[in-house]
């Protein structure tokens, strides 16, 4: 339960969504994404779920230098890369900021100097599979 604008609003129960477990409460079936949606609907902010295969922030497959960065940050994918890598840059809204997709390449600078400083997420997303890394804007 929400207030809003004068008025209380809901956007459910965890058991009403099935919960954001992947098997819902007690096994249930679960609906992260719905239950997701709903509540980011909720303050405005639009969501999609990707597919994706996995997610990892294992930071022995990627490295963001400089950071904090400034007017560009480097992107040294350590590992052999499938086709091509496509990234993007989220403010700590959760906005997207910065998309691009490079061409089979383990080394990529992205000028930055045009955003504002604070944090941001970086997903680097090849063959499928998603790494996020932090990243700060000063």
């Amino acid at each position: 339960i929400a207030y809003d604008g004068g008025t209380y609003k809901t956007i459910g129960s965890v058991g009403e969504f099935g919960g954001m477990e992947p098997g819902g409460v007690g096994g249930s079936g679960g609906n992260q994404p719905g239950y997701m949606a709903e509540m980011l609907n909720f303050f405005g902010i639009n969501f999609t779920w990707t597919g994706l295969n996995s997610v990892s922030d294992d930071n022995s497959s990627v490295s963001l230098s400089p950071n904090p960065a400034k007017d560009h940050v480097n992107i040294n994918l350590l590992n052999k890369i499938k086709g091509n890598t496509t990234v993007r840059i989220y403010n700590i809204a959760g906005q997207l900021v910065f998309e691009n997709t490079f061409k089979k390449n383990n080394h990529i600078t992205i000028d930055v100097s045009n955003l504002n400083s604070g944090f941001y997420t970086v997903d680097i997303i090849n063959d499928n599979n998603v790494n996020t890394q932090k990243l700060i804007i000063r």
